[in-house]
């Protein structure tokens, strides 16, 4: 209740403070801003956590542009939120942050080799197949 909180507002502050410090807490942060984001702009938005676990996992826990395998994957947009690519397991693919800084809001096609375009597509289309199996 409200009463609750305004008497343990420093304590559930720090909480909140302390808990965004954690792995689990960055990403619970950026996938409320992702989702946030494709509803501002009427996108779909269906990504799961497990969703985002099985594509980390299909790309072997590397970036699924340059492959890179030592660093921390962030969600990225094949399509961009700005060219109309939701937040969903048909667009959202790991990244390390600088292919995700350099990519932007740039269409795959004028960004991505034909190798990484079929990589990702490849994918995609394994969820696609996947989900009509309801798996």
């Amino acid at each position: 209740s409200s009463e609750y909180y305004l008497e343990n507002r420093v304590a559930i502050n720090q909480q909140q403070r302390e808990r965004s410090y954690t792995p689990h807490g960055r990403e619970s942060n950026r996938r409320r801003g992702h989702i946030r984001r494709s509803r501002m702009q009427s996108l779909p938005h269906d990504l799961s956590i497990h969703d985002w676990e099985i594509a980390k996992s299909w790309f072997e826990y590397r970036c699924a542009y340059c492959l890179s395998c030592d660093c921390e994957l962030l969600q990225e947009h094949f399509i961009p939120l700005i060219l109309g690519g939701g937040y969903t397991k048909t667009n959202i693919v790991p990244a390390c942050h600088s292919c995700n800084s350099s990519k932007k809001g740039k269409h795959p096609e004028k960004w991505c080799s034909q190798d990484q375009i079929e990589r990702i597509n490849g994918f995609f289309d394994f969820v696609q197949v996947t989900e009509a199996h309801g798996h």
